[in-house]
């Protein structure tokens, strides 16, 4: 019985502790509850602490009207309510890719504050790139362990921190915010904790900073253009006002109160309405600013505080709210009262000058028209005078050649010799004097035509060779290699141009010689302009010109003095004409001369290039011969410079070269034992030295070289003639000439003498396709001369007086060629064309060739217009007439 109450009792005693256990248990669950709780209390009362001092914080930035106060703030913020040991702001350089310390707080060592205000760190430092390309936190606690992180932590000197953008835009901050604690962890400074309440709390305040930095530039912006704008308003001399849009003045600066005599207090109180003199011109200009929004230079009439009337200028805008009525006007007003009294005034003198402008007008025009007159007048004259003179000259010049094609004797051939010669030169004075009136016209203009440049040249010298060679002087031309064979321009322009100064080289050196030399380059023109040129350069050895002289050279009718004419002849126009000539080109002509004489002259002219491409281009000229190269050429010439255009010509076809002046220096190679395969010679003249020279030259061409003379000491020396040369050439050196020559020696071929060969062609009968040949001639003399030469050209011709003896003649017959005459008695040969044409199909058609006086600027268009198809002038040349005979048959095989 005790036993069961022992063990009821202890039973009783084990449920008892049990639920003091379980009591126990509970009352510890519930306390763990209470402090989690309390925590969880304490924690929320932080953050909302925490949002009410961020709210604080926010409503004291927006009132802030400063970037220091709002970075003030901030530090404080940060030190203070956050709980870091230490903050820096940092902002970037204005010149430098770095960022520099604006702010410092809680480095408290001298050491630390200096090295913190030091700080520099470079854009690309790799721990910031987050936060400066992306705007992004950078967290670096106690326990973080990359290298850059720790380095920058280093730099700011804290162990633990965070940096968060500030200022700026999102992806670009102006600044930078780092905050966290030193190296020496104070246990009551906040932690850094990622998601922390301080971090969270960090990044609300420094999205609001920057939004507060933001509103205050924008502030400060907007005041700084305001008191701009209000300086200008102020400081304008125009009249500004601004006003309602009913009238009422708001603002108003200094110049309109000057303007109309009101103070600042008085003209606020008064509308607009009242200073027009006329409303209606007020409504009108309201209307239209309602209507258009703005109104420029509108015309009204205003009324000053003292009852002046001003004639005004109003130009204004309407500010007009979201929609679309009109909130304010902002206008200007300017004062024109002296300018329209000044266009009235104006307007009445100009009605004046208008009268006496008009009859100064009709003054003009009468005399306009009796200039034009006088020089149509004038330009007929020298027209008719040109036609009137070519008419005799051509009788005088084709008779004189036909007489020396017969057989004369010595003293006939002089006579007739001296006849032609005198023709020639009147006839380069009428062509002068034709050439200038035409420049002087302005009727002067320029073909263009692809041509051979060095064919050019060569015509030109071909002119003046006869008389260099009777002078005894040296005349060559040499062409530099990057000069092209062919140019575009016209050719009879640039002949006469060349023919000009050669001709007065070759007239004003009486010893040495006349060299032309051709380059082309790419330096600019005396002018500065720049582009490829064809630079000529004509250079002699005569009596020089002084400086003193040279500006006269270029004048018209105008020689160095009047000995110089008296000795040399001539008109002055020939430099003249190539001064214009050249100008017309795009080029420039200029001389240079010592005035010594014996050293010459030198004349330089350029013209743009413009390279052609030519049918047959000569390039074997430029370029090495397999058959020539390697092979040794002597060379003898006195004059420098034509041996040094033989020396570099044959050099260039790759021949191997050996040059002297000397004859005697030549032998004494030759007997030395040096040989050549070919030997280019030519020998000075004159007295004794003349004779030596042909035995020396005997001498060579005994030692079997094939040799290649130059024809002017084979007329010059008369024993040389009975020598058998492999080739005689001309002079100047023609490149084409000489390379056939030295092809024909080296390869053995048959070379024919070439200026003896020239000669035969120019005297042989011309040999073409028999044609059916009228001559419409009205000048008996020009009858007979035309017959002669088509007679010499192996042709019989018809004869027709005029042009209405031409019409019947083709009429009765056909004709392959008719010479017409231009002007003719009954009709003349434009007209004679005309009907020939008009009643004949093409196929019957004869080819109707020019041959006139008429060589003024246009007649050759106005023959071609009329139907002719050719143009010769007279005089006429047998060769001219041979060669419009052939390019007439040439014709008809097309």
């Amino acid at each position: 019985m005790v036993q069961q109450r022992r063990e009821s009792f202890l039973g009783e005693l084990l449920r008892m502790a049990e639920q003091n256990r379980q009591l126990s248990d509970q009352v510890k669950r519930m306390l763990r509850t209470e402090v989690s709780l309390r925590a969880s209390q304490e924690r929320l009362d932080n953050q909302v602490r925490l949002y009410r001092q961020l709210y604080e914080l926010g409503r004291r930035f927006n009132a802030a009207n400063d970037i220091e106060a709002i970075l003030d703030r901030v530090m404080h913020f940060c030190v203070y309510e956050l709980n870091f040991s230490r903050c820096v702001i940092l902002v970037r350089s204005q010149d430098k890719p770095e960022l520099t310390v604006r702010m410092a707080d809680g480095y408290y060592e001298k050491r630390d504050r200096q090295r913190i205000h030091e700080l520099r760190l470079p854009l690309d430092e790799a721990a910031l790139e987050p936060v400066l390309s992306r705007g992004e936190q950078v967290v670096c606690p106690a326990s973080c362990v990359d290298a850059s992180l720790t380095a920058l932590g280093g730099k700011i000197g804290m162990g633990e921190y965070v940096v968060v953008p500030l200022g700026g835009e999102p992806n670009t901050p102006s600044g930078l915010l780092a905050v966290g604690n030193g190296e020496e962890r104070v246990r009551y400074f906040t932690r850094i904790v990622a998601e922390g309440d301080a971090l969270v709390g960090l990044a609300n305040m420094a999205g609001q900073a920057t939004s507060a930095i933001k509103n205050v530039h924008s502030y400060q912006v907007m005041s700084a253009s305001e008191q701009k704008y209000r300086r200008l308003f102020e400081s304008s001399r125009d009249a500004h006002f601004i006003s309602t849009s009913n009238g009422e003045l708001l603002d108003a600066n200094q110049a309109l109160l000057d303007l109309f005599g009101y103070s600042r207090e008085e003209i606020l109180t008064i509308e607009v309405d009242q200073h027009y003199v006329h409303p209606a011109e007020r409504l009108r200009f309201q209307e239209e600013l309602e209507r258009a929004g703005s109104v420029r230079d509108f015309e009204a009439t205003l009324e000053t505080k003292s009852g002046v009337m001003m004639d005004c200028l109003l130009t204004s805008t309407a500010e007009v709210a979201a929609d679309g009525r009109p909130l304010t006007y902002h206008g200007i007003i300017r004062d024109i009262t002296e300018r329209k009294r000044a266009e009235r005034l104006l307007a009445d003198y100009s009605k004046t000058l208008e009268r006496e402008v008009s009859e100064r007008t009709q003054e003009l025009r009468a005399t306009r028209e009796q200039a034009v007159a006088a020089n149509e007048a004038k330009t007929a004259f020298v027209a008719s005078m040109s036609h009137e003179i070519r008419t005799p000259m051509n009788g005088i010049i084709g008779m004189t050649g036909l007489l020396l094609g017969t057989d004369l004797s010595p003293s006939q051939r002089e006579f007739a010799e001296v006849i032609r010669g005198s023709a020639e030169s009147l006839l380069t004075l009428i062509n002068d004097i034709l050439d200038y009136t035409k420049i002087e016209s302005g009727k002067l203009d320029l073909e263009l035509d692809s041509f051979d440049l060095r064919q050019c040249i060569e015509s030109a010298l071909d002119l003046v060779a006869t008389k260099s060679e009777e002078k005894q002087i040296d005349l060559a031309y040499f062409l530099d290699k990057n000069v092209p064979p062919g140019i575009v321009g016209d050719l009879t322009r640039l002949r006469q141009i060349l023919l000009n100064l050669l001709s007065n080289a070759v007239k004003f050196t009486d010893s040495g010689g006349v060299l032309l030399t051709v380059a082309s380059d790419q330096d600019p023109g005396r002018d500065g302009r720049r582009g490829r040129h064809l630079h000529f350069a004509v250079c002699d050895t005569g009596i020089g010109i002084p400086s003193d002289r040279v500006d006269r050279l270029f004048q018209s009718f105008s020689q160095l003095d009047s000995s110089t004419t008296r000795k040399y002849g001539g008109t002055g126009l020939g430099l003249a004409i190539s001064r214009r000539l050249v100008n017309l080109m795009g080029g420039e002509i200029w001389v240079e001369s010592d005035g010594i004489p014996d050293q010459g002259s030198v004349f330089h002219f350029t013209i743009p290039l413009q390279p052609a491409t030519l049918e047959k281009e000569r390039s074997y000229l430029t370029e090495v011969q397999s058959s020539l190269e390697g092979k040794r050429a002597l060379i003898v010439e006195h004059h420098s410079a034509s041996r040094g255009i033989l020396r570099r010509l044959l050099t260039t076809w790759g021949l191997k070269t050996r040059d002297t002046k000397s004859l005697a220096k030549a032998l004494e190679w030759l007997q030395e034992g040096e040989t050549f395969d070919v030997a280019v010679l030519d020998a000075p003249t004159g007295g004794a030295r003349g004779s030596l020279s042909a035995t020396e030259i005997q001498k060579i061409h005994a030692t079997g070289i094939p040799s290649i003379l130059f024809s002017s000491a084979l007329r010059r020396n008369p024993d040389l003639r009975k020598m058998k040369f492999s080739a005689t050439l001309t002079k100047p050196i023609k490149p084409s000439q000489l390379f056939d020559a030295l092809m024909g020696v080296i390869l053995g071929d048959t070379v024919s003498d070439v200026h003896a060969e020239s000669q035969r062609q120019k005297k042989s009968v011309f040999s073409g396709p028999p044609l059916r040949i009228l001559l419409v001639e009205d000048n008996q003399v020009n009858q007979k001369l035309g017959l002669l030469l088509l007679e010499k050209l192996g042709y019989r011709a018809d004869m027709a007086a005029d042009g209405l003896e031409a019409v019947a003649a083709v009429e009765r017959q056909p004709y392959d060629v008719v010479f017409m005459d231009v002007q003719m008695p009954e009709l003349d040969g434009l007209e004679a064309t005309r009907r020939i044409r008009a009643s004949h199909a093409i196929a019957s058609r004869p080819r109707i060739i020019a041959m006139t006086a008429n060589a003024m600027e246009g007649d050759r268009e106005r023959c071609l217009d009329a139907g002719m198809d050719d143009y010769i002038t007279k005089p006429i040349r047998q060769e001219e007439l041979a060669s419009a005979l052939r390019r007439c048959w040439e014709q008809e095989l097309l």
